[in-house]
């Protein structure tokens, strides 16, 4: 951590203003405004208020018990019940004389085991600040979108916005109800087939899957193109080009089938990912028409590529102090967030991607059947149960997996259980 960090970032509690390396005694507070107007007193940029402190409660109140006040301010604010997060500025200045003031108690910042102590708070957003390379900001997803831009920032065409709504076209489908749909099995109220002789339940589950789809993701640039039905479908769908296809999938003789395996014909309109491993694994797939893009990149890539080995580094520095395991757990949160972040209509016009949303997860569903149909061909097995990334085996042998897990590898497999198993419960 930086010996002279910047002395616009604060934490305050109910006794001070703390900078790194200053502390400023003050008379306690009314309202928010009183936090604004200490924050200006001190050419505070980004204020957080301590957790569990009469302080924090003012996020739950108005911004100000005076109207005189209030009327002074130009406010910004997230939270329901309570503020998480302000930006504020006087009506008279401008949008570069704003202020941040952050509650993290009431946010979704994932810092309880922090935010308590004023130094374990500043330590955390140091932490985090530096590690981003920007102040931290509002939420989780705010700072997966804020990295990504700035990731991308040499080449905004990569980005250019997507205008169409597919899910309003002639020809329309549902990207959370026909594409955006994970892996499960069995089905709801059928209980799982424990084969004879098994004496185990591993429970195993994939390394950030969606960060791992997100890597080799192709992204379309701008609105895709129409390919009706026709001859012509067969030479434009290529395998490589992005896009949402009607599909008509026949299973047999493969074992995703929907009597051992989930069935794969569920799905009438697929992603170009998931087309192409259902045909490596054995199904016919027949492409009739459908959305694509001539144009595309890897988009996606250089953010979970950059956020990935701080995930692995700030895991282990976790065991040092509460500080390092807020980080830990923020990186972890940040890098679950963008796809999702993606998908919200507040990000419009150029951020609302909700095509890219449901690709990343059709993407992640594809290596799911890729690693499930890998471990069938090293140990001859299939799980007894699917939860989206997460596979369930019954064994003889419970260390039978143990060189090929890791959790250090994006998209690898990690251990999560060994259950006996006379435990049912657990399978």
């Amino acid at each position: 951590m930086k010996k002279n960090f910047r002395q616009t970032l604060a934490v305050v509690d109910d006794v001070a203003l703390y900078t790194c390396g200053h502390k400023y005694a003050h008379g306690g507070f009314e309202d928010i405004s009183d936090l604004a107007i200490l924050a200006e007193q001190h050419s505070i940029t980004h204020l957080w208020v301590v957790s569990a402190t009469e302080t924090s409660k003012l996020g739950q109140g108005a911004f100000s018990e005076t109207p005189d006040a209030a009327d002074a301010w130009n406010v910004t604010a997230i939270g329901k019940d309570a503020y998480s997060y302000l930006s504020v500025r006087r009506k008279e200045k401008t949008h570069e004389d704003h202020i941040e003031i952050g509650f993290p108690e009431w946010s979704r910042w994932p810092w309880k085991k922090s935010s308590n102590s004023a130094a374990g708070l500043l330590q955390t957003l140091i932490f985090l600040e530096e590690l981003l390379g920007f102040p931290v900001a509002y939420t989780p997803a705010w700072c997966s979108l804020e990295l990504f831009k700035r990731l991308n920032a040499g080449r905004w065409d990569w980005l250019e916005p997507m205008t169409l709504d597919l899910e309003k076209e002639p020809v329309a489908f549902s990207y959370a109800d026909d594409v955006a749909k994970e892996l499960h099995w069995p089905p709801k109220g059928r209980e799982p087939v424990i084969p004879t002789g098994a004496t185990h339940l591993i429970r195993i589950d994939g390394n950030s899957k969606y960060n791992a789809a997100e890597t080799g993701l192709r992204v379309g640039q701008g609105n895709p193109k129409w390919a009706g039905p026709g001859p012509m479908i067969d030479k434009i769908y290529d395998g490589k080009k992005p896009g949402f296809w009607w599909v008509e999938v026949f299973n047999e003789p493969t074992a995703w089938d929907g009597k051992q395996l989930p069935a794969l014909d569920s799905w009438r309109v697929m992603t170009t990912d998931l087309i192409e491993q259902s045909r490596r694994s054995g199904c016919k797939v027949i492409v009739k028409l459908g959305w694509y893009w001539p144009t595309y990149h890897q988009t996606l890539r250089s953010f979970a590529e950059r956020l990935w080995p701080e995930r692995v580094k700030w895991r282990e520095l976790a065991k040092r102090g509460l500080a390092y395991e807020s980080v830990y757990d923020s990186v972890r949160v940040m890098l679950k967030a963008l796809h999702g972040k993606l998908a919200r209509a507040d990000n419009a016009p150029r951020f609302r991607r909700r095509d890219i949303w449901a690709m990343v997860v059709s993407r992640a569903v594809a290596m799911s059947i890729y690693q499930i149909e890998k471990i069938h061909q090293q140990y001859g097995i299939w799980p007894v149960r699917i939860k989206a990334d997460e596979f369930t085996y019954a064994v003889n042998n419970p260390h039978i997996f143990d060189e090929m897990l890791s959790d250090s590898k994006l998209g690898g497999l990690k251990l999560v259980e060994v259950v006996a198993i006379h435990d049912k419960s657990k399978a």
